[in-house]
């Protein structure tokens, strides 16, 4: 009988902003989040930002995306990892303050399923008690 190893497996969390995205914005935000993926250890590794213009082919500009992505330990069936939760925080929380800065709308998804959003500094409760929430209650870590 051959050995059963589990397979670690991944998730990607990420987010995007939304709303009119000014340039002093852009170029600011990119400045604080690398300094900010700087400033601490990551459990895979650092969150990667990404900036593009979306547009048609009938359209000479659309709107720009920025948003970033973050790869995590699948927290599936029971598999929760301290250290992927910790990520996550540290981005929400980061993402909270610059959303309150700018007055900035921020969408989050989980292997792009939506998860939530932050608007204003405000975060939703589908981010904040469920995806958060029943983290830290699987973790048994008191509420913050």
């Amino acid at each position: 009988m051959k050995p059963s190893f589990k397979k670690t497996k991944f998730c990607f969390f990420s987010f995007f902003v939304f709303g009119e995205i000014f340039e002093n914005f852009v170029e600011a935000f990119s400045e604080k989040f690398e300094a900010f993926t700087e400033s601490r250890s990551w459990a895979i590794d650092p969150p990667i930002l990404f900036q593009r213009e979306d547009s048609d082919e009938d359209e000479e500009e659309g709107p720009f995306i920025i948003g970033g992505e973050l790869k995590i330990f699948d927290a599936l069936k029971g598999n929760v990892d301290i250290r992927s939760y910790h990520d996550v925080k540290s981005i929400i929380d980061f993402l909270t303050d610059e959303s309150f800065r700018y007055s900035a709308e921020i969408e989050f998804t989980l292997d792009g399923e939506d998860i939530g959003d932050i608007s204003s500094g405000v975060v939703s409760e589908l981010l904040s008690d469920v995806l958060l929430g029943e983290w830290r209650k699987q973790l048994k870590l008191p509420e913050s």
